[in-house]
């Protein structure tokens, strides 16, 4: 329905042609968006994705207060929360499939890789990190409106926390029986997506 503006045969149309040019290397510039839409329908198929629905999204809907015009909004507030890993990672963008190398990429939805080592460091981080510690942070790094700074903390927070426990999930052991994952380490793909 996204693609074709909330016609689902639309949309059903687009989709099926970019996963046929995908699937025949016949790729198109002009086709990046569709190509990064259908990435989520090919991760699911080889990917395993988070198992329990009610924690694979992180909403940022207060954040969007932050007093910054920085892409994912999140960037500037975890660089001073001491997040640098994170915050070099966060709406990155660095998942180029299908083109390979970055040559290409939409910018909606954003497709963002995590390794293993990376999600080490992650972890590392994040274990500093406190809902009371976010409180010593000034008001003003997380709302233009001050009124609004509690509300953006805990959304922060809440996400924070289920971002520890997908890099957790990655580097889990687990049965190797999919396409496109190990036994352990597995890389993390972030899907950032503005269609809400």
């Amino acid at each position: 329905m996204t693609l074709g503006d909330g016609n689902e045969d639309t949309g059903e149309k687009l989709a099926l042609a970019a996963l046929d040019e995908i699937f025949t290397g016949r790729l198109k510039k002009k086709h990046a968006y569709e190509y990064a839409r259908v990435t989520e329908l090919l991760l699911n198929h080889v990917g395993r994705p988070i198992a329990n629905r009610e924690s694979n999204e992180i909403e940022m809907a207060w954040t969007y207060a932050l007093p910054n015009e920085a892409f994912g909004r999140w960037n500037p507030v975890l660089a001073n929360c001491g997040l640098s890993t994170l915050a070099a990672l966060w709406s990155a963008g660095n998942f180029s499939f299908p083109w390979g190398n970055g040559q290409e990429k939409a910018e909606w939805p954003v497709l963002t890789v995590v390794h293993a080592p990376e999600q080490s460091a992650i972890l590392a981080e994040l274990a500093t990190i406190t809902r009371k510690s976010l409180s010593t942070l000034p008001d003003s790094q997380f709302a233009d409106e001050v009124d609004h700074a509690t509300e953006c903390r805990d959304e922060l927070w809440r996400g924070l926390k289920r971002l520890r426990g997908w890099m957790n999930q990655g580097l889990a052991m687990e049965e190797a029986d999919g396409l496109g994952w190990l036994q352990r380490n597995n890389a993390v793909i972030l899907l950032m997506d503005g269609d809400q």
